[in-house]
Parts: structure tokens; sequence; C-alpha cells
């Protein structure tokens, strides 16, 4: 087979379609604390980088929803005699209505004010955004996203056209984001009140999930419009850490079912990412029609990966391998070297892109990161 482009390898090992060799795209660590994370000087010294070790790099398209212009944000902190930290305070208001969230100001937290939903508030919060069924329907009342429109479109789109113009002269692949479901009532709200929400009140969960993914619906087109090349679909916390697989089947299937119909419409394979908490799901899993599962943890709590490539393989490819904490983290260079041999044989050549999930940190041993990728090296090399 000719040597193809990551672009081409990557897309067709999503497709479960045969590859030059199996495709690297590994993620690595961009957020909070300073010393964890990767930065590189520009896109063009990014992508170089990736080259250099042999990574399949790929892009993504910068969001084309904004905030409601008409919600007035309002940020300020407290402090309380109960608390170390001081305490972090948003309110976002508009003419239809009033949310707040307070949370714990930790020396770690990303930024001075509120991120709307993010990984970092929910074991922080002291007030959540998503308390209550009122906050649901106040959230969804609200109307919170916009699509851009007018010069801030022009100007998106722009971005997307230079991104682009860089992804086809590396030859890269381009994501787009469809959204996600019962995350957002994780990242919302503590976890327990989280679940609660969606036990005692289905109805008004079930609004809100209808009200953000028909958001996502409507960026789809315009995605779509400006290059990309396949659909990212997150379900972190859709999975039964957290929820029952009834919950599952009526708060996040149908979107996720949703989300994977129109990228195939247009053409385009949809990934659809999950760590932990997945056995119990396999069922549901595969009656949908998403591609590509991303970032199955192969070690912590349980997941036989044997058994998801028996009740998912037929259909799915699978974008993991090795676990990023344990193995790059916290193994030895041989620890590294066997998972990499353990996954090939899981997971053989087709249907598979290896990656250590979900992500490598700075501050992790780089002679890890060198053994995963020299034993690749090698195992490619026996098959050719």
């Amino acid at each position: 087979m000719n040597a193809m482009t990551s672009k081409e390898r990557l897309l067709a090992a999503m497709r479960k379609a045969p590859v030059d060799r199996v495709p690297v795209p590994q993620v690595f660590w961009l957020w909070s604390p300073e010393h964890e994370m990767f930065r590189w000087a520009d896109l063009e010294a990014k992508t170089a980088w990736h080259k250099r070790l042999g990574f399949d790099h790929y892009l993504s398209l910068p969001s084309v929803g904004r905030q409601n212009p008409e919600i007035v944000e309002r940020h300020w902190q407290e402090k309380s005699p109960d608390e170390e930290c001081a305490i972090l305070c948003s309110e976002w208001s508009s003419p239809k209505g009033t949310l707040t969230a307070k949370l714990r100001l930790s020396e770690d937290y990303p930024g001075q004010k509120i991120n709307l939903f993010s990984d970092f508030n929910t074991a922080r919060y002291v007030k959540p955004l998503l308390g209550s069924a009122a906050d649901l329907e106040t959230f969804v009342r609200m109307d919170f996203w916009k699509l851009r429109a007018g010069d801030e479109l022009e100007e998106w789109r722009s971005q997307c056209r230079f991104l682009k113009q860089h992804a086809d002269a590396e030859g890269l692949a381009v994501s787009c984001d469809a959204g996600m479901s019962l995350d957002y009532l994780i990242q919302g709200s503590t976890a327990e009140q989280g679940i609660l929400l969606a036990v005692e009140h289905p109805e008004e969960t079930m609004h809100f999930m209808r009200h953000v993914n028909k958001h996502f619906e409507d960026t789809l087109p315009l995605y779509f419009e400006a290059g990309a090349d396949f659909v990212h679909r997150r379900g972190w916390y859709d999975s039964t850490d957290c929820w029952s697989p009834s919950q599952f089947v009526r708060f996040a299937a149908p979107f996720i079912q949703k989300m994977t119909q129109l990228a195939h419409q247009a053409g385009l394979p949809c990934r659809y990412q999950m760590c932990t908490g997945i056995m119990p799901l396999l069922p549901e899993l595969a009656k949908l029609d998403f591609d590509c599962l991303m970032g199955v943890e192969p070690v912590c709590t349980g997941q036989d990966m044997g058994k998801i490539v028996e009740a998912l393989g037929d259909r799915k490819s699978f974008w993991t391998g090795l676990s990023a904490p344990l193995h790059i983290g916290m193994g030895s260079t041989e620890d590294v070297r066997k998972a990499v041999r353990k996954a090939f044989d899981i997971f053989g050549h087709r249907g598979f892109l290896l990656s250590a999930v979900p992500s490598i940190r700075r501050n992790w041993p780089w002679e890890n990161v060198e053994a995963m990728m020299d034993e690749y090296r090698a195992i490619t090399a026996e098959t050719h």
C-alpha cells in the first residue's frame, strides 16, 4: 500500500478501512495546572513537533457558537470563614432570567471567572449552576447559546479557512464538536446533584437536553461548510459510572444517534468518547451507528477490552490502547512496551487508532512516551 497522509490514515482507520500503518493520534494535556500542560509557539510549531515524533496530528475547528448577547455576566470573589479558598462567584442575567454559581477558587482553577461548563467546576462547587429543575428551565428560557452572525461569523470563517489551509498543506484531518448530553449535568452541578436532577425531574432534564442538543445540530452545517473531516461527540459522563442503562437510553442515546446521522448525511465519520463505566452499556452502544469509540480506559475500573471488541468490533473502530495515567504517568518503560503489544493483540491493525488515553501530561516520564512510540514502530516494522 502507498504511504498515506495522517488525514487519510486517521479517517480510513475510523471507518475500519485498510491503512498503511495504524495511526497514532495522541492527545496532550493543554489545561491547568501550568506544570502539566503542553504549549507550542504557534500552529506550525505544534504540527512540526507532532510529525517529528511520529504522531498523526489533527486539528479542531473553533466553536461557531457564542453566548447569547442578551446575557450580561458579573464576576466577583467572596471570603468564607468555613473555606480555605476564596469563593469565586458568577452571575448570568438577561430579561428572561438569572443563573448564579459559586465555587472554591483553588490554585489550579483555570481563570478568574467561572467557566460555564467545565470538569474543573464539579468538585469545587459551593452553589452549582444547575442545582434545581427551575435552573434547568431558566437555562433553556435564557437561550444561552447562539450561532455567530454578521461580522463575527465572517471572522470565524476566516479562522477556519486559515486552519483548513494549514491542515490541507500538512495532510491533517480536521474535527468539529457535536456537543454532549449528560456531561452537562455533571459539569453544571455536583455529581450527586446532577444525578438527582435526572432522577427527580426527568421531564425538565429531557427538555434541557433537547434544547442544548438542538444548538449543536444547528452548528453542524456550518462546520461541514468550513471543511470538517469528522465529528466528535463527547460522552465522558454518559456512562454507568453515573447513570443506569435506561437513563443512558433516555437522555443520551437519541442525541448521539442524531449527531451521527447528520455526520453520515454529510459523508463524515462520527467519533464518540467514553472512558469508563462502559461494560453495562455494550448492548446499547452496539445499537448506535457512530463509527469510532474513543478514550476507553484499558486498565482502571474494569473495562474488558476483549469483550468490548467482541460486542462492538464488527462495525466500530477503537481509539485507545494505553492508560495514560497508569502506563505513561506511573509505569515503567517495560510496562509501556507490554501495553502496546497487548493493545495490538486485542485490536489488531484494522479499525484501531493507538493512543494513551485520555491524554499525556508534560510532567510525566517522557521516556515512557518514547517507549510507546519505539514499540509501535517495532510492531509496524514486523508487519510490513
